[in-house]
């Protein structure tokens, strides 16, 4: 997948994402030449001046002339510009968004996002979180609801917006409020570096890919669980055989990892693997390249914020990963807890000791006395709980 930008100057600029290349022709005869790599997002914003997101770093550069390039924002996981030209971040770290005004000013204008999009018409979109909620952006701090209840939210390369929601359901957005069915029973969606949207059934295991003509053709079988890392590459489990693969194209997959049980994506693009059978941590570099940031964890999990946690079941123990190599206890709990709530929604609920509990933003808060009944509760009383706001019953 590739496109063309044109600057202030006049120079026009070539993005590969297939390469992850950034290629300019300053009009000297020479052709387009590289000026940077590892680059997964590039814009020019109403100013007419470069902007390029490198995802090996996760930085945001401003093209000053050449080869020069001026780091202007950090921990950045999505990059795009508006229709009129504004330039917006999602940082993976803080979950807030933000939107560049002159030189190296930044202001925000979105916080608790997960994910942020813009489509084909130049509309810009966030979703939360913790709410589940989909906004698009309106002006300055302003947003509004247009889609409910979703866990992932993604453009494909014509810049159609599609958001899967926690009932396993693939939707795209029409306009406004309106969105169309377009797939069932899907657990898992990604976006490849060609802008090809893809989604896992882990029931039957196997991965379609999404057409513009709105039709899933079949990609690979055996495959339960897909993600993409923040340069768009596409990988997949084999849970019969612990076997990772990454997607070249069409129907060609490669090997690239094997004694697997789950792989896993954070906000910041980075991969993750648990050994099937040494429980360790796994981050994936390059190729089939993987090494060790953490050990005896039996479930990793992310919690609709992009943190990702490891759990040890024998204790009840999670940690919540801070990048590198360095883990936060979130809560040591008793023994013998089960999960209540599947961990693709934004707040997990636990029971132990017989008591039903809420984790949220890294916090235990129980909820009730032991019973032996336990029902999920409303996603608004979820938030009035966590918000202090008072409630009535019944919900």
């Amino acid at each position: 997948m590739s496109s063309t930008l044109v600057d202030n100057q006049g120079v026009q600029y070539l993005l590969d994402l297939n390469a992850h290349l950034l290629y300019s022709n300053n009009n000297n005869g020479t052709g387009y030449q590289p000026i940077m790599a590892g680059v997964s997002a590039a814009n020019v914003d109403a100013t007419g001046n470069l902007y390029a997101l490198n995802y090996n770093n996760h930085e945001v550069y401003q093209h000053g002339t050449g080869l020069f390039w001026q780091p202007i924002l950090a921990d950045v996981s999505a990059l795009g510009t508006d229709g009129s030209g504004g330039l917006y971040a999602l940082n993976y770290v803080n979950h807030q968004v933000f939107q560049h005004d002159v030189a190296t000013d930044w202001r925000i204008v979105g916080s608790n996002v997960l994910a942020l999009a813009t489509d084909s018409s130049g509309f810009v979109y966030s979703l939360n979180g913790a709410n589940q909620l989909i906004y698009q952006h309106d002006t300055g701090v302003y947003w509004h609801v247009v889609g409910t209840g979703s866990v992932a939210l993604a453009t494909d390369r014509s810049g159609g917006l599609y958001a899967q929601t926690n009932n396993n359901m693939v939707y795209q957005h029409v306009s406004g409020a309106a969105w169309n069915l377009v797939g069932v029973g899907v657990n898992q969606t990604a976006v490849d570096r060609n802008g090809y949207l893809y989604g896992v059934n882990s029931a039957t295991q196997q991965v379609y890919e999404h057409d513009a003509a709105g039709i899933w053709h079949l990609d690979a079988n055996g495959i339960s669980q897909i993600v993409s890392d923040g340069g768009g590459y596409l990988y997949g489990l084999n849970p019969a055989t612990g076997q990772v693969f990454e997607h070249d194209t069409g129907t060609s997959w490669h090997f690239d990892g094997v004694g697997v049980s789950q792989i896993i994506g954070d906000g910041s693009g980075t991969v993750y693997a648990l050994g099937a059978f040494n429980k360790a941590i796994y981050q994936h570099d390059t190729s089939t390249n993987w090494h060790i940031i953490g050990g005896g964890a039996d479930v990793l999990s992310n919690n609709g914020s992009g943190s990702l946690f490891a759990t040890i079941n024998a204790t009840g123990t999670m940690f919540v990963h801070n990048y590198g190599t360095v883990w936060t206890p979130v809560q040591t709990p008793v023994p013998n807890w089960t999960v209540v709530e599947g961990s693709q929604n934004a707040n997990l609920y636990y029971v132990y000791a017989g008591q039903k509990h809420l984790i949220s933003s890294y916090i235990w808060q129980q909820l009730g006395q032991p019973t032996s009944t336990i029902v999920t509760l409303p996603q608004l009383m979820v938030d009035q709980i966590l918000t202090g706001t008072p409630f009535l019953f019944p919900y």
